[in-house]
């Protein structure tokens, strides 16, 4: 885009003040492989790493970090296979300041490395138990040991915000004196401010004169603005991380550095905007997290209006009420229905996709409507079809940010507005309270604590969730409405559903290679192997990622990790509920003893039994939905009150 496409003095904020950085000054430094894979959960194949770093540089950055040698072969390999991709970036390794981590970095072909060694009080006394003439010790013999193999070496304090001044300055002058050629300045904890950003950094320019970079976490919710900061107080390298990756709160995120640096400071890195919203996407998937809700960027909410006063003043300029165009980053508006919706809002969200005879001007859709007539709500209550009683219905959860447009798009991509033709008695087909009947029904479903969020992030939990509808009053009127058991049906419906986008991910691919790994184990325990050599036997025979997780499982035990904390490790890991009752087995006959090879063996007939009901259920969503809401259709048959404890313990 052109910067008038970008219309940056229009978003500006009016106390910004004239630009005093020159172009290039400030590159930034991309972490998202080794601090955004220490993010809880979260391991990264060599080919997912190979793939964000190669869309890194068709984004624009520079730099990156590829891993920590030293963790491991697997880790050695992967640094290898980003180095071999040749995507013209500089590739880091990070090494402790020892002389062998840095031979490792060596090893997989890198030519830069970040060397860090704790200097404050606390970790030296608390952590390493050593002292500070020995940390200078270290230093000048590793960095000189780094320089003699020819590498580029970037020297890094840990936890330099939480450091006595004189001490931080004596360890960089220490790493400068043998050949470093940069500082990295991190914020380890994410305690820092701009103001002592600032401060720090005059202090290094003052005292050290190295180039310097600049590592923030986001304990504290001030990772971006410290890196603002950092870039006006001369810092020539921020480090960043997609999605704002990393450990505890995360690290700086580089879309949000990118943008507030184009939009607030008129410094352009050079990111391919364009390119940010794919980027996105790559680390979520292979991370297997999404941005939280309200996330800048790209969270899902951010470009998401309830108001009828913005709505009114976005439809006028995009620029009332947003910081910067959202089709800059690949993302649209999007309005929903709430309680301070106005009739235009509800006018503008509806008029897209009810057929016109239907087109609803509402005060209050989505507000709770306790003990009111419909004429209370909607405009148009002289034509007939419209002259239904809905007095008495509360919605609590239509309340939810959000909700009820989720519920429109729900009934949208199920194709629910035919399915409703076919099933509403005859003569009530046009009648729109029962299409927003279905609306407030599905809303109550799409909030964040419902069951149809349950049954995207935790897709066993919701055959047991609590009362499905959760209003009684919601779900007898659905019932007459719809003339089938709704409580089933919209387990069904969310089920299926969520369950076609699940099969692409990691927990799914999880589940359909279990019950291989049962048997295996089943036979291997049968011909009288151990437990340990049966689950090495497993992993080996076994693709990821349960391959990968069952071989984890296995080194652990190989360094003395006992059987019990191992297995729970693998489970947590997981996070599957097949595997959790298979674990919990080989736990209990560790300790009681059985029949561990007829266990095994029900388990994995249980665990293909259950991937077979999610299959159908998928299977009869994409039928007709006439035969996907008929529970003989698919041969499940889910009780219509989920509260009803001896049905759940019946299920499972």
């Amino acid at each position: 885009m052109n910067r008038d496409q970008l219309a940056l003095e229009t978003y500006r904020n009016s106390f910004a003040g004239p630009t005093r950085l020159a172009a290039g000054s400030v590159t930034l430094f991309d972490n998202t492989l080794r601090d955004g894979e220490q993010t809880p959960g979260v391991a990264f194949t060599t080919a997912e790493k190979v793939a964000i770093g190669r869309l890194l540089a068709e984004t624009g950055i520079p730099a990156l970090e590829a891993g920590f040698a030293a963790v491991s072969a697997e880790e050695r390999e992967a640094i290898r296979a980003v180095v071999d991709a040749q995507t013209g970036m500089t590739v880091f390794s990070l090494c402790r300041c020892v002389e062998a981590d840095v031979a490792a970095a060596c090893a997989c072909g890198v030519e830069h490395v970040t060397v860090y060694t704790p200097v404050s009080e606390l970790q030296l006394r608390r952590r390493l138990q050593g002292d500070f003439t020995v940390v200078q010790d270290r230093i000048r013999r590793v960095v000189a040991a780094a320089k003699s193999r020819g590498l580029f070496v970037r020297f890094s304090c840990e936890e330099a915000f939480r450091t006595p001044p004189e001490r931080l300055v004596s360890s960089y002058l220490t790493a400068k004196e043998v050949g470093a050629d940069m500082l990295s300045l991190p914020d380890t904890v994410g305690v820092a401010t701009p103001w002592a950003v600032e401060r720090c950094l005059a202090l290094l320019q003052r005292e050290v004169g190295l180039p310097v970079s600049v590592h923030f976490h986001n304990d504290l919710g001030l990772s971006v603005a410290n890196a603002l900061a950092a870039m006006l107080a001369g810092a020539t390298e921020v480090q960043v991380c997609a999605n704002g990756l990393g450990e505890r709160a995360g690290n700086t995120p580089l879309e949000q550095v990118a943008l507030a640096a184009l939009y607030q400071l008129d410094y352009d890195f050079g990111v391919n905007l364009e390119k940010l919203t794919e980027l996105s996407t790559l680390v979520s998937k292979a991370a297997g997290t999404e941005p939280a809700s309200n996330q800048p960027i790209f969270g899902a909410n951010v470009f998401t209006h309830e108001s009828g006063a913005h709505l009114h003043g976005l439809l006028q300029s995009p620029a009332c009420y947003e910081p910067f165009p959202p089709p800059l980053v690949g993302r649209e508006h999007r309005f929903v229905l709430g309680k301070h919706s106005g009739r235009a809002a509800v006018r503008h969200v509806l008029s897209g996709w009810l057929p016109e005879a239907v087109r609803l001007g509402g005060k209050h859709v989505a507000a709770p409507a306790v003990a009111v007539q419909q004429e209370a709500l909607f405009e148009q209550v002289k034509l007939e079809w419209v002259a239904v009683d809905f007095g008495g219905v509360r919605v609590e959860r239509c309340r939810q940010f959000g909700g009820p447009w989720l519920g429109l798009e729900l009934i949208r991509t199920l194709g629910l507005d035919e399915f409703l033709k076919r099933k509403l008695p005859q003569g009530q087909e046009q009648i729109p309270w029962a299409l927003m009947a279905l609306v407030l029904v599905l809303a109550r479903l799409c909030g964040p604590s419902s069951e149809l969020h349950l049954a995207e992030h935790g897709y066993e939990e919701l055959v047991g969730a609590g009362p499905i509808i959760g209003c009684a009053l919601t779900r007898d009127i659905a019932l007459s409405l719809l003339a089938v058991p709704c409580s089933w049906w919209l387990t069904g419906a969310a089920f299926a559903y969520f369950d076609g986008r699940a099969l692409r991910r990691r927990r799914a691919r999880l589940r359909e290679q279990l019950p291989s790994a049962l048997i295996t184990i089943a036979g291997a325990l049968q011909a009288g192997r151990t437990v340990e050599q049966s689950l090495e036997l497993a992993g080996d025979s076994l693709l990821p990622p349960l391959g990968e997780e069952l071989g984890q499982t296995c080194r652990e035990l190989a360094l003395g990790v006992s059987l019990d904390e191992a297995l729970l490790g693998l489970r947590d890991r997981c996070a599957v509920e097949e595997l959790d009752i298979a674990v919990c087995g080989l736990t209990m006959h560790d300790r009681l003893g059985g029949d561990l090879v007829g266990f095994f063996r029900s388990t994995a007939e249980l665990s293909t039994a259950r991937d077979n009901v999610r299959q159908e259920l998928w299977a009869a969503s994409a039928a007709p939905l006439d035969d996907a809401a008929d529970p003989g259709a698919v041969g499940v048959a889910v009780p219509a009150r989920h509260g009803d404890q001896a049905a759940r313990r019946r299920r499972h």
